[in-house]
Parts: C-alpha cells; sequence; structure tokens
C-alpha cells in the first residue's frame, strides 16, 4: 500500500504554455500517488476478499461474474509499466506480498458485461482497511472480449495494449481526454483533434479501426508530460538512440531503451540524451520524418516553427500530402501533442497518407538526425544541429534553426538548411539548393551545372545582375554575400555559372505561404 499526495501545483512547470499548463491540469488527477515507487501484482479468484470495496465495486462493474484464477494480461501490463517507468521518475516493481501491493490486477472471463472492457480506481480512490491513511487500487479487465485478446501483427501496436495503458493511466491519476458527459465531447483545452489514442491512450477514441494493428504501444505525448507534470522526468535513452520505422509486417517490434523498431504502431520518444537517429528500414515507401517535439501550445506556433513552416510550404512534396498530413504539422490544435514521423501510402487520388503507426517526440525530448529511404522522403529539422539524410529517393530535407549538415542522394533533392550555418551536399543527381535572407553562411558541398539555386526569397537579388553585383571568387569557392548573410559555393568558378544555374523572382512576393 501507499500514501498519497495532492497534485503538485502545475503552473510552475517551466518551458510550458499557459494553454499548455489548462491542458495539463485538464487530464490530471488531484490526488497522486506519494510513494515513489509502486508495487503492482496479479489477483485470482479470492482477490475481492481482500477489500470489501475491491467486491463491491468489481460487481458495479462486472455483474455476477468472478475474477479469473489467474491475471490473463500479465504480459501486457507489464509492458505498460515499463513503458510508464521509461518515462516518469516513478518505478514498478511486481510483488506478491499484501503488505506491498499498490495496484492489484485481476481479469474475468465469467461472462462481465460486454461493453466493458475494464476499469482501474485513481491514487486515493480504495482506503486499505487494516492500514489508515493507505491507500490501493483495483483494476479489473474484461478476458472475454476478442479485441482485448488479439495478437498483434509483426511489428504491430495491438489494441489490447492501448487499453492496458489506458487503465494503468488512470491508476496513476490520468484522466480522459473527453468530458464525462453522454457525447463525450473532447474537453476544451485539449480540442478534437487531440482527443484521439496517438496523442494520448486516454482518449476513447483509436488511432486505428484494426485490432492487430495500428495503436499505441507507449504512453503518447500528452499523457508523457502529464505523467511528468505529477511525478517528474525519469533520465531513458541517455546514449545514442536509434528509433526505426518498418513497414507493415516489416519486422519484429522492439521497445528496447535506445534501440526502438517499429511497424503499425505508435510511440511517443522520450529521450535523455546522447546523438539520436529516427531512420526508416524498409523497401521504396515514401516516409515523412519530422524531428520536432510536441509544443503543448494550442495558442499559436513560436517563431521557428512559423519560419520553418515557410520553408516547408515551398516544396513539392507538402503539396502532395493529404490535407489531414498538412494539418497535423501546422495546426497548433494538432502539433501541441507531437508531430509524427511515418511511412506514407501513395493514393491514387494522388496525396500521400499516413499510415497506421508512427513516432511522435515528447516535449523537452531532443532528437537529433532523420534518415530516409528510397521513396520521395519529406525529412524536417528542428532547432538543434541536424544531420537529414535523404537516401535514394526525390527527396525534401529541411534544416531547421540549427548548424545543420543535409546529404541528397541519387535522385533529384531539394535542401534548404533554413536558419544558421549548414553544409549542403545534394549528391548525385539534379538537385535544387534553397537559400534565403537570415539564413547566415550555408556552404554547398558539390554544386554542378545541373543543379539549381533558389534564390527568390533573398533581399536585394531580383535578377542575374544582382546575382553577379553580390558574387566573388575566393580561391576555389563562389560566394555570394548580400548583408550578413553568405552562400558558399565549393569548388567552382564566377564565369561557369549562368541564369540557368539560379531561380529568380523580379516581381511579386518571393515567401512562400500555404
Amino acid at each position: 500500500m501507499a500514501f498519497t499526495t495532492d497534485r503538485p501545483d502545475l503552473t510552475t512547470m517551466p518551458d510550458v504554455s499557459y494553454s499548455g499548463i489548462a491542458l495539463l491540469s485538464d487530464i490530471t488527477a488531484e490526488t497522486i500517488w506519494a510513494d515513489s515507487t509502486i508495487h503492482y501484482g496479479w489477483g485470482g479468484r479470492n482477490t475481492l476478499s481482500f477489500d470489501r470495496q475491491f467486491d463491491r465495486f468489481f460487481h458495479q462493474n462486472f455483474g455476477n461474474a468472478q475474477p479469473d484464477g489467474q491475471f490473463a494480461f500479465a504480459g501486457l501490463a507489464q509492458r505498460a509499466f515499463r513503458m510508464i517507468d521509461a518515462v516518469t521518475a516513478l518505478d514498478f516493481k511486481q510483488t506478491k506480498s499484501l503488505e506491498e501491493v499498490d495496484l492489484v490486477l485481476v481479469s474475468s472471463d465469467d461472462k462481465p458485461r460486454s461493453d466493458l472492457e475494464g476499469f482501474f480506481q485513481f491514487p486515493g480512490f480504495f482506503d486499505h482497511e487494516e492500514v489508515p491513511g493507505e491507500s490501493w487500487s483495483l483494476g479489473a479487465f474484461n478476458s472475454a472480449l476478442k479485441p482485448l485478446t488479439a495478437r498483434p501483427e509483426r511489428g504491430g501496436g495491438q489494441y489490447g495494449v492501448w487499453t492496458m495503458l489506458h487503465e494503468i493511466g488512470h491508476s496513476l491519476g490520468l484522466k480522459h481526454t473527453h468530458q464525462e458527459v453522454f457525447s463525450i465531447p473532447a474537453l476544451p483545452s485539449v480540442g478534437k483533434a487531440m482527443n484521439n489514442e496517438r496523442y494520448s491512450v486516454m482518449s476513447y477514441n483509436g488511432a486505428s479501426k484494426a485490432v492487430e494493428y495500428g495503436h499505441a504501444v507507449s504512453m503518447m505525448a500528452l499523457d508523457v508530460a502529464a505523467l511528468q507534470a505529477l511525478y517528474g522526468a525519469e533520465i531513458y535513452a541517455a546514449d545514442d538512440s536509434t528509433y526505426r520505422l518498418m513497414d507493415a509486417k516489416g519486422g519484429r517490434l522492439s521497445l528496447a531503451e535506445g534501440d526502438v523498431a517499429i511497424g503499425r504502431a505508435y510511440y511517443c520518444i522520450w529521450d535523455s540524451g546522447g546523438v539520436d537517429t529516427i531512420d526508416y528500414k524498409g523497401s521504396n515507401k515514401a516516409v515523412l520524418i519530422n524531428l520536432n517535439d510536441a509544443t503543448l501550445d494550442t495558442s499559436g506556433n513560436s517563431a521557428d516553427l512559423q519560419a520553418l513552416f515557410s520553408q516547408l510550404g515551398g516544396t513539392i512534396h507538402f503539396n502532395l500530402l493529404s490535407k489531414g498530413l498538412q494539418r497535423d504539422i501546422v495546426d497548433p490544435w494538432h502539433n501541441a501533442g507531437g508531430f509524427f514521423s511515418q511511412v506514407l501510402d501513395w493514393k491514387k487520388a494522388g496525396q500521400f497518407t499516413g499510415a497506421d503507426g508512427g513516432y511522435s517526440i515528447a516535449h523537452g525530448a531532443a532528437i537529433e538526425n532523420a534518415r530516409g529511404g528510397r521513396g520521395t522522403d519529406l525529412l524536417i529539422g528542428n532547432a538543434l544541429d541536424n544531420r537529414i539524410v535523404g537516401g535514394g529517393g526525390a527527396d525534401a530535407l529541411l534544416g531547421g534553426a540549427g548548424n545543420d549538415e543535409l546529404v541528397g542522394g541519387k535522385a533529384f533533392d531539394q535542401l534548404d538548411g533554413g536558419w544558421g550555418n549548414d553544409t549542403l551536399r545534394g549528391g548525385a543527381g539534379g538537385d535544387v539548393f534553397i537559400f534565403a535572407t537570415g539564413y547566415g553562411i550555408d556552404t554547398i558541398m558539390d554544386f554542378e551545372t545541373k543543379d539549381l539555386i533558389d534564390l527568390r526569397r533573398v533581399d536585394g537579388i531580383e535578377d542575374m545582375q544582382d546575382v553577379r553585383d553580390h558574387m566573388s571568387q575566393v580561391g576555389a569557392d563562389v560566394r555570394i554575400t548580400v548583408g550578413g548573410d553568405q552562400l558558399i559555393i565549393k569548388n567552382t568558378e564566377m564565369n561557369s555559372l549562368t541564369g540557368d544555374n539560379f531561380a529568380l523572382s523580379d516581381s511579386g512576393d518571393k515567401h512562400f505561404a500555404f
């Protein structure tokens, strides 16, 4: 058994917006566990005799059913506790001792209510009858329901994992993302878009209609933020880590610390250090990789994100995304709960849609690098120093605000370093290098005559004569200097550059919109 305490004052949280504090307040209970170690154990047929409150509440929810002789979901529950332990300062230990256990889990296939998947009570809901001042909680799960017992496809996240994460979330003080009324609309602070499993496992709205794949295998970004607000953050995956995206049934699911691989499953990354990479290991599909973490801010996008979205709006790749995927990226009522990296499916309508699964990055976690595959990839950096490698397809690589290294491949690639001093390598294809006012000092390492340099967003350059006026030969390199910004073209002669090598604009708005 454990003591409980009041929820901490969330208004003192650093680096969280007012809207984020309101959101986290709405999805967390006012009473939480005071102990840093939570003990859990499996119940059986005699569990209801442990406490009269257990017996009463179980039968209120499951009718005349009785618990199974053994807990049917031990593997799923252990995985769920491990995933929660990975993101919070709480530690979880299994016990058989009635004097130690805080969370008691039972299952029942004895004809319980068919519409009830399970329940778990909040901290402090049951006072221990024999130990005044201490509490414990009962969780019960319907082992007769086929969705809960369905086996996952290879690499996938099954429905039962989501249910287990959801109910254990309640036992730690997480509330639903919807209002507790019949029509269950979303909480105003959460909004309709984020009232979904891929943003919070506490939602009733699944990320997929399937039961064998397409569900969360970890707490998602809103859950991670809420649990860390209540209990503190864990130091986890502090060395160099790799997070692999796989095609459907493309490999085994791995949830190992620092070595994660998912197919059609959702996973929120919490990573405390090292130099980390999101990597696609699949066939020839396109991928979207976004290295930005959940903002927890529904009030608007930061200046860094607005600049990044301006870059993004100028790519062909962004315009090939479905409207839903575009909203996921640029709308603060979506990206407050995370940006998603996922395998893309090409539809006959001429647009990419997202597969049922992907990574989001928890607020405050830092992922530095992205590596695409052989498809038409869109790889989006963040404010850190990123290394972004496109692979074999015709890719768009966006660097964000750091000092980045962008590396294309054999096909046509679009490289836009963004703010910061960036290094650009297009590779063997005919590539487009984008430079704009405020970008700092960027260096093109491998310019060829079939490549194109896009200067349409450089203030003061309208035509080829303007380019020549700002161009100089410095040793083996050409430098184009405008104010405090400079583009260095390595191993190139000025007299080899013509108007065919540049995209220029002598009228109209040079800034892309979306």
